[in-house]
């Protein structure tokens, strides 16, 4: 039926957003990772704040989490699109 077919369309785009956000989230996971360790060894010469190196933390923390979610919602758009072929 009509709609079938679109609810497969969706499922189907869905999964292709979610395949990009986790690309983008794992780049930003790398950014923050080098960012995190720049800033550490900066810490260690006694050129960085104390509150400089726990807000990199931070953005790794909020980077990896972003990467969970992305990975999650790829998960939930797999699921979503065998459901709509009946697989």
């Amino acid at each position: 039926t009509q709609q079938a077919r679109n609810e497969i369309g969706a499922a189907q785009r869905n999964l292709q957003v979610a395949e990009k956000r986790i690309a983008v989230a794992e780049q930003g996971v790398r950014q923050a990772k080098q960012s995190l360790h720049i800033t550490e060894q900066r810490y260690r010469e006694g050129l960085e704040k104390t509150s400089d190196l726990l807000d990199r933390e931070a953005m790794f923390t909020n980077a990896k989490l972003r990467l969970l979610k992305a990975k999650h919602d790829f998960q939930l758009a797999v699921s979503q699109l065998n459901f709509a072929t009946g697989q």
